[in-house]
């Protein structure tokens, strides 16, 4: 299980660790490549249309026997993905219960690779609608490989979208040179461009069953 992409009550050490095998995973954009046709990609087995912003790819990280159930989306000038796209049989009947099951554990955790961190929390959160169907906005603070996240549960599964707070190579050098508060300021600024390239894609999907 994964603290970032799902709930579990495993220890609080463990629930880190494992969020970061789900998250970081093969992180080759490589392998599994699945198909973009003029940038719309269609996730066949969950039934939904998704557009691919110019100049990103995307590969197939589900496991062997569901690899639909997990798609990232890398930049094609960089290794690292920047966001992906989970779905998972909910234990949830609604978002609400969801979010709750959440915070508590988000809660939980205190440490990550066995080095003590401050818990993690949600800085601000935004209910919206897609096709009549509640989903959340959340953006995280100090979660590890975790940094803004869409999630709505839709015929007893449940849709995660995330923004792993990761910049590109030439972002990275932007700040590079930065004094300490314009790097500050320009690390947000790049977060939030890609939240809304996260927003984008989120908004652009479409049920196709």
């Amino acid at each position: 299980n994964n603290i970032v992409l799902d709930n579990s009550d495993s220890g609080k050490k463990e629930e880190v660790k494992q969020g970061e095998e789900k998250v970081i995973g093969n992180n080759s954009a490589e392998k599994n490549n699945a198909p973009i046709a003029d940038g719309i990609y269609e996730n066949m087995q969950y039934g939904y249309k998704i557009n691919i912003p110019e100049n990103f790819i995307i590969n197939k990280n589900g496991p062997a026997q569901d690899q639909d159930s997990l798609i990232r989306i890398f930049p094609k000038t960089d290794k690292p993905f920047m966001f992906s796209v989970y779905v998972s049989n909910s234990k949830f009947k609604n978002i609400d219960s969801w979010l709750i099951d959440y915070k508590q554990n988000l809660s939980k955790i205190n440490s990550y690779e066995g080095i003590e961190i401050d818990t993690p929390s949600i800085t601000s959160k935004e209910r919206i609608n897609i096709n009549g169907i509640t989903a959340i906005k959340i953006v995280l603070n100090n979660m590890p490989f975790s940094n803004y996240l869409i999630v709505f549960i839709k015929d007893n599964l449940l849709y995660e979208f995330l923004y792993n707070g990761f910049l590109t190579d030439q972002e990275e050098l932007d700040i590079a040179g930065k004094q300490v508060k314009n790097k500050n300021d320009l690390t947000q600024e790049y977060k939030l461009k890609h939240r809304q390239e996260l927003d984008k894609i989120f908004d652009s999907m479409i049920f196709t069953k």
